[in-house]
């Protein structure tokens, strides 16, 4: 029975700290959608001043850009970012509580299970981070709950570094679509 309690309290720890990752990684998204708006609007006031009163061109991508932010406002607050990063830091509390409790077995399980199915879920790429910030960047070795070594594949690496990339693309994206959209749009209207 001891054995089973430490392979539970091993799914115990891997799900917490991969709960611990949701919650970074969704932290990060948060601050750069904040950031995102934040430039996304100083572009806009920044063309609304400059800009000539007459000029159709420019006035036209202001309304675009306009639409555009109010879109990705919406978009952005319908996502939730700091409201899931928090549901996933009081899931991990709670399931670093549990491991650490003297509970039973049947308890433990009961519990934990219980806990799980408060919370939401965790991204795939969550699971990836671990395994590489643990493997290549920490200490080195990990173990699952069977007591098997776990090492970083490809895929893994793959899904690490899209998962830590991708948010900067993206914003990046955004921005140059919003400083080089009045040229696109001059060129597809003439």
């Amino acid at each position: 029975m001891e054995n089973e309690i430490i392979r539970l309290q091993t799914r115990i720890w891997w799900t917490s700290k991969t709960r611990m990752q949701s919650e970074k990684r969704l932290r990060t998204y948060e601050m750069l959608s904040h950031v995102g708006i934040a430039l996304l609007s100083v572009l806009l006031i920044g063309f609304t001043i400059y800009s000539g009163p007459n000029n159709p061109n420019i006035n036209a991508h202001l309304i675009t850009l306009s639409v555009f932010i109010t879109v990705l406002s919406v978009l952005i607050f319908g996502f939730k970012f700091g409201e899931q990063a928090t549901l996933h830091r009081e899931c991990y509390l709670k399931l670093d509580e549990l491991r650490d409790s003297e509970l039973k077995y049947d308890e433990m399980k009961k519990s934990y299970h219980k806990i799980l199915a408060s919370y939401p879920n965790h991204a795939s790429c969550d699971h990836s981070r671990i395994i590489i910030n643990e493997t290549l960047f920490g200490h080195g070795k990990l173990q699952d709950s069977n007591g098997n070594e776990v090492k970083w594949t490809l895929l893994s690496a793959l899904s690490w570094f899209f998962s830590y990339t991708l948010p900067w693309v993206l914003i990046t994206f955004v921005l140059a679509f919003s400083l080089f959209s009045p040229t696109l749009m001059h060129y597809i209207i003439d």
